[in-house]
This record gives structure tokens, C-alpha cells and sequence, in this order.
């Protein structure tokens, strides 16, 4: 199952889906001979981004497979280790021409001593050479190293994207999940490609109904630590923004993404309405709707953040 989001992973920039904006900003440059050497790929989990850095390498560059160097900084974080990477990709291979690239994964957990090591080859890089930095954590990487980069965020995909790719992996397993099972998949996945793949990947060989159910059921629990705070926008007689974003903020600092946290509340909210006491109860009901109402959007992309914040805005305020 875990190896279905690197048999479907793409392969060419036309197979990329939710990531427009990067794919044309490639594509420009490659027609214009204008790629740059180093190039940093931002954003959450499972978007792509060590995807475009391989397909940059293998359809752009045509290096060939010997000369793609990936690495994970997570393990190879020493200065010792990117000097001999780097000892080893700066060397020209004897065919005239030919292209080498190295791939730095969660390039974040370098130390500061990698940094330094990987600035100076960044500074004046070979001719040969290409860089492609990927990171979950923009603001680790060093400034020296962003205002030298050529810099892509990559958005969490959509909904519809995901549903899109759900609907692909369903076809290429065979499977039979239908669109509102995929659906719910789409939403429990928040944003991210290889999650989608895996949820599919769970569905297509749940051994009964019932199995599928908690699968889907698990989408919609809350984290532990959602629990505080979605209990106080639904249960709290006297929600403030200042109190809602007390509790909200550490979320996001935590890592955990606004579409993610949309989902916990709309659905913890979904959960109270079941009960008879609650929905037989005008300001009880009244308050978990308008926050239904108020979280509806998809909070994904570069503006998800915002979007969550004046969610939490226009309800607290609401509710005066």
C-alpha cells in the first residue's frame, strides 16, 4: 500500500495537478534556458515537492541517473556529510556537458555548519551543477540561502484535486470505492497527495464495511490536543477572538494546518448537534451552526492561515 504513491508519483510536469502556477514558472524557464542552479521547494507534507525537484533533474535537465544525488537532511544533517556530497557532485564527469543535481530533503535540519558549507558552493555554483532544496519549515533555512534560491511555495492541493487523484488510484487498483467515500478521503487527507494515496490505498483493501468505516470515522476525530480548544468555540457562553486565538494559535505553531483544524471544528460541532439536549436547545444549536457557517470555506494554499483566523473573527464576533 505504501508503495502505490511512488508507483502513480509523476514523472513530467504535464502529470502534476494542483501546483499550476509552479509547473508554468518551469516551464518558462526551461523554454527560455533560463533554469536557475539552486532552487528551494516550500510547503506542507506530501505536495510535491521533492516530485518537481526529481522531475527537474530527469525531464528539464536530463541528468542522468547515476548524477541525481537525493539525500535526507534529517540523516545526513553534519557538515562532514554535505562537503562530500558536494566533493562528489562538483567533480565534471567526462562527457562534455553533462549535467549532475543534488536533491537536499528537509534541508532544515542541516546544522549551521552545513549551512556555511552549502553557502559557499551556492555562492559561484559550477556550470554543471544544480541545487534543489526541499523543506516542510521555510523560516529554518537561512536568509543567505533564500535571497540566492529561486523559491516555490507549493499549496496544499484542493478538495477537487485530491478527489481527482482518489478517483485515478481507484481506477489504477481496480477498486471500487465510490465518490462519496472518496470524497470524505479527500477532506481527511488536508491537502496532501501521498496521504490521499495511502487513505485509497487503506480503502481499496478494507476487508468489510465496517472496517471502512472506522477508516473514514478516524477522519473525523479530533487530535487530542484539538479537544480544548474545539470545546470552547462550541460549548463557551462568552467566546472572544482573544480567547479563540489563544487556543488556535499553538495549533498552527505546532504544525498542524488550518484546513485541518477547519475540519476538526465543523465536525465536533456536527457531533454535538446529534445530541437531543443540544439541539432542542436554541442558543446551544444557534452557536454550533453559526460556527459551521462560519468554518465552510476550504482554508488551503498560501492563504489558508488567513482564511482560519477571519473564520475565527466572524465568529467570535457573531456571537456578541
Amino acid at each position: 500500500m505504501s508503495d502505490l504513491y511512488n508507483v502513480l508519483r509523476p514523472t513530467e510536469l504535464n502529470e502534476v495537478i494542483g501546483q499550476d502556477a509552479v509547473v508554468t514558472s518551469l516551464r518558462i524557464l526551461h523554454d527560455s534556458g533560463r533554469l536557475p542552479h539552486l532552487f528551494l521547494f516550500t510547503g506542507n507534507s506530501g505536495v510535491g515537492k521533492t516530485t518537481l525537484a526529481r522531475i527537474i533533474g530527469n525531464q528539464l535537465l536530463c541528468v542522468k541517473p547515476a548524477n541525481l544525488l537525493e539525500i535526507d537532511a534529517a540523516s545526513n544533517s553534519k557538515v562532514d556529510d554535505v562537503r562530500a556530497l558536494m566533493a562528489q557532485v562538483k567533480k565534471r564527469g567526462l562527457v562534455k556537458g553533462q549535467k549532475k543535481m543534488v536533491i537536499i530533503d528537509e534541508c532544515h535540519r542541516l546544522s549551521p555548519s552545513a549551512w556555511d558549507a552549502l553557502l559557499k558552493d551556492t555562492e559561484q555554483p559550477p556550470e554543471h551543477l544544480y541545487i534543489a532544496l526541499c523543506t516542510t519549515d521555510y523560516a529554518k533555512v537561512p536568509k543567505t540561502i533564500k535571497t540566492r534560491a529561486t523559491d516555490y511555495h507549493l499549496k496544499e492541493l484542493s478538495t477537487d484535486d485530491l478527489i481527482d487523484l482518489g478517483e485515478f488510484a481507484n481506477n489504477h487498483l481496480n477498486a471500487d470505492l465510490n465518490e462519496k467515500t472518496l470524497i470524505r478521503l479527500a477532506r481527511k487527507a488536508e491537502g496532501s497527495a501521498r496521504n490521499m494515496l495511502t487513505l485509497v490505498s487503506k480503502a481499496s483493501t478494507a476487508s468489510c464495511k465496517d472496517e471502512l468505516a472506522d477508516l473514514l470515522e478516524d477522519g473525523m476525530a479530533p487530535k487530542a490536543e484539538f479537544i480544548k480548544p474545539m470545546r470552547y468555540l462550541c460549548t463557551a457562553t462568552n467566546v472572544s477572538f482573544k480567547g479563540a486565538m489563544a487556543l488556535i494559535v499553538p495549533l498552527i505553531q505546532e504544525g498542524n494546518t488550518p484546513e485541518s483544524i477547519r475540519l476538526a471544528s465543523i465536525n465536533y460541532a456536527a457531533k454535538m448537534l446529534r445530541n437531543s439536549k443540544t439541539y432542542s436547545s436554541d442558543a446551544k444549536a444557534g452557536q454550533l451552526l453559526t460556527l459551521i457557517d462560519c468554518f465552510s470555506t476550504a482554508m488551503v494554499g498560501v492563504d489558508g492561515e488567513a482564511l482560519l483566523y477571519k473564520a475565527i473573527a466572524d465568529f467570535a464576533y457573531s456571537l456578541e
